[in-house]
């Protein structure tokens, strides 16, 4: 529900009567759903499920935090943070999801942490590539740093990167960059 809040831009008022409907008229009694979107976003937050929005440069030359956080023009270029006219609206926006949090909660779940120590445990022998554990980068990096290997629990990570068009416009004046990483401690 609270994605459909932001890709139909409706208001917090109709999405608090929204899960209030739910709660009350449609679900049984005692159920456990919010009754409205900030209890809604306070249980989406209490999982670690967040993201920090980080203000930008319009043209990429600084992100607005630390000791940057206040300013609206860019330090470097001059250009104005905010968009002209409505006050405090950035014109370019990071959304950051934090990684620690999320690794924290994989090794608190007992039956993921147990399969996060598969490369040790599950790579293949043979000369067959099944996985990326029998990639020759794989073994490079193995036969380099030998200590970081021997520990299971030691994550290896990869970053993914893509440009996304949303809208399918290619005039359009904004782009889309998704940074991933990838957790190749996972079986394939």
């Amino acid at each position: 529900m609270l994605n459909l809040n932001i890709v139909h831009s409706v208001s917090n008022t109709f999405m608090d009567e929204l899960f209030s409907l739910f709660k009350k008229k449609l679900l049984p009694k005692n159920n456990k759903m919010p009754s409205t979107s900030y209890e809604a976003h306070m249980l989406i937050k209490s999982f670690g499920l967040i993201y920090d929005s980080i203000h930008a440069c319009v043209n990429g030359c600084v992100l607005f935090r630390r000791t940057l956080k206040h300013p609206h023009v860019c330090p470097k270029c001059d250009s104005n943070m905010c968009v002209d006219g409505l006050g405090d609206v950035p014109r370019k926006v990071l959304r950051h999801f934090p990684l620690i949090p999320s690794l924290i909660r994989m090794y608190k779940c007992k039956s993921l942490a147990e399969i996060l120590t598969w490369p040790k445990d599950g790579a293949s022998f043979d000369d067959l590539l099944q996985s990326m554990s029998d990639s020759k980068a794989w073994k490079y990096i193995t036969g380099k740093w030998p200590k970081f290997v021997v520990n299971p629990p030691n994550i290896k990570l990869g970053l993914t990167l893509d440009v996304v068009n949303l809208f399918g416009d290619l005039n359009s004046c904004h782009s889309t960059w998704l940074m991933g990483l990838l957790n190749y401690n996972l079986p394939p």
